[in-house]
């Protein structure tokens, strides 16, 4: 590579202090290689943070990320979470159009069995952020279940 190139010249910045360092500077985790590090204080304080994003979750468990009804939103609506190896989301998880987009795998699971267009509802079920997710980036649209 000659030097000034944009491969020489790459700056990122350390996922534990957010500092910018040149990116020969930095090093990767060891464990999922995505997140850089400029020191080994930095990963070691990150760690509480990174670890649920780490490529390599326990086989017997999963990281995943709830988004709450509509009725039972009091804060955030989105919860980190463990779900084990025999959770419903391993059978019936249904892949989100948008996990194209964004590079990440995203999964949508919902807890009622029934069809969403038989079953009676009450407006608190309602999840518009997840209904986003189901969006079609081609077409527009989420399908009807």
């Amino acid at each position: 590579m000659a030097p000034g190139s944009p491969l020489t010249d790459a700056v990122r910045d350390c996922a534990g202090c957010s500092l910018p360092y040149p990116l020969k500077d930095l090093f990767r985790c060891s464990r999922c290689t995505e997140a850089l590090y400029c020191s080994s204080l930095c990963q070691k304080a990150h760690w509480g943070i990174h670890k649920p994003r780490c490529c390599f979750p326990i086989l017997s468990e999963t990281w995943a990320v709830t988004v709450t009804c509509d009725e039972d939103r009091r804060g955030p609506p989105f919860r980190s979470t463990v779900v084990g190896s025999a959770h419903g989301i391993h059978t019936y998880g249904v892949p989100s159009p948008v996990s194209s987009l964004v590079s990440v795998p995203i999964l949508v699971y919902r807890h009622i069995r029934e069809g969403s267009l038989s079953m009676t509802t009450r407006k608190g079920l309602d999840n518009q952020i997840v209904t986003y997710l189901m969006i079609d980036p081609l077409t527009g649209f989420a399908p009807p279940e």
